[in-house]
């Protein structure tokens, strides 16, 4: 009977516990540099939304999404546009683990399933020489033959 009682508890108990995630929410602040370009502007846009970066180095926080996330810089007649990928979280795995696929659903729903870079070195450059697209992700500071200097020479070509 006891059992009975237990079991009986533990679904109506089921029935007033809210569902919750246990990733990292639906919003993420990003960093943004133009190491090439001091004091540029920056917006950032995706499909939840646009924002901005008045001068760099600068932050905002911006809502994740499964979308890519554009960033165009630009400082007096110089303006370049990047593309970054969202990426999923880790701890979205492991909510489908513990919460089921409804904790699941809603995480990539409101887009707490995802993340994007916390930093962007975006390859602005301001200055009056030319640089090949190696000297630009060097000068960024990314070291030759790494996954990061090859996404690098993706944005600059």
């Amino acid at each position: 009977m006891k059992i009975f009682v237990y079991m009986i508890f533990l679904f109506a108990l089921s029935f007033i516990t809210s569902c919750a995630s246990i990733t990292q929410g639906d919003n993420q602040v990003v960093a943004v540099n133009t190491p090439l370009c001091e004091k540029a502007k920056c917006e950032l846009r995706n499909e939840q939304g646009t924002y901005f970066v008045p001068v760099t180095p600068g932050s905002v926080n911006i809502n994740k999404s499964a979308s890519s996330l554009i960033v165009t810089c630009s400082k007096n007649d110089k303006s370049e546009t990047i593309s970054l990928d969202s990426s999923t979280q880790g701890a979205t795995w492991g909510n489908i683990l513990l919460g089921g696929i409804i904790g699941a659903a809603v995480d990539w729903t409101t887009g707490a399933a995802y993340k994007y870079d916390a930093m962007i070195n975006h390859p602005l450059d301001c200055s009056a020489e030319t640089l090949t697209s190696d000297q630009k992700c060097e000068k960024l500071g990314f070291e030759k033959g790494t996954e990061k200097f090859n996404e690098c020479l993706d944005l600059t070509k």
